[in-house]
C-alpha cells in the first residue's frame, strides 16, 4: 500500500492525536489501605456509626456529588497476595435518582465486623471531600470506587467467614446514605 505525502501526513496527525488523548488509566485498588481510626476486641460494644464532622474545604476543591443512593459491590474482596497483611477491597456504586452511575462525595465511614475475629470490629474513616480524594478512589474502567482498608487482627476470624461491613456517607448537603453486605474471609 502506497500513501501520498498529504494523505501520510494527515494519517500522522490524526494517529499523534489519537495517541494524546488516551487517558492514563488508574487503579485505586493500589493505594495503601486506610488505617483503623476505631476497634474493639470480641465481647465489647461495637464502636458507635457517628458520622465524622463534615469538613470545611474551599468550593473551587470540592468533589461532585449526586447520588442518591450506594451499594457494596459482589465484586468487594478480601486481598491476600503480596501482602503481610490481608486487607478489604470494598467496591462501592453510587447511584442517582434514576439507577444510574453517578459520583459520590463526603465523609465516608466503614465499619467492619468480624464475628470470631480479635478485634472484632472495626472502623475507618476515608475523606472524600476534595477532589483528588474522591479521584483516588473511583475506578474509571468500571464506574465504582474502591476503598481499600487495613485489616489488622491479632486473632483472624475462622476461614470463609462472612465479615460485615457497613457504609455510611455524610454527603456535602449533611445528609447520610447506608449500605451493608458481607464479604468472605
Amino acid at each position: 500500500m502506497t500513501f501520498h505525502a498529504p494523505t501520510a501526513f494527515i494519517l500522522g496527525i490524526t494517529i499523534a492525536g489519537v495517541t494524546a488523548c488516551e487517558k492514563v488509566a488508574r487503579d485505586p485498588s493500589v493505594q495503601k489501605p486506610v488505617q483503623a481510626s476505631e476497634t474493639s476486641g470480641a465481647g465489647q460494644i461495637p464502636p458507635a456509626a457517628i458520622q465524622p464532622a463534615p469538613s470545611i474545604v474551599p468550593a473551587e476543591v470540592r468533589a461532585t456529588h449526586a447520588a442518591t443512593r450506594i451499594a457494596l459491590t459482589p465484586l468487594s474482596r478480601v486481598r491476600r497476595e503480596g501482602q503481610p497483611q490481608p486487607s478489604l477491597d470494598l467496591r462501592i456504586e453510587a447511584l442517582d435518582a434514576s439507577g444510574g452511575a453517578s459520583r459520590m462525595a463526603g465523609e465516608l465511614r466503614v465499619v467492619v465486623r468480624a464475628p470470631g475475629g480479635d478485634p472484632e470490629h472495626s472502623a475507618f474513616d476515608v475523606a472524600m471531600v476534595t477532589e483528588p480524594q474522591q479521584v483516588r478512589h473511583f475506578d474509571e474502567t468500571l464506574g465504582i470506587y474502591v476503598v481499600r482498608v487495613d485489616l489488622k487482627f491479632i486473632k483472624p476470624p475462622s476461614a470463609g467467614a462472612p465479615l460485615e461491613v457497613s457504609l455510611n456517607l455524610t454527603t456535602p448537603m449533611g445528609s447520610v446514605l447506608e449500605a451493608s453486605g458481607t464479604v468472605r474471609w
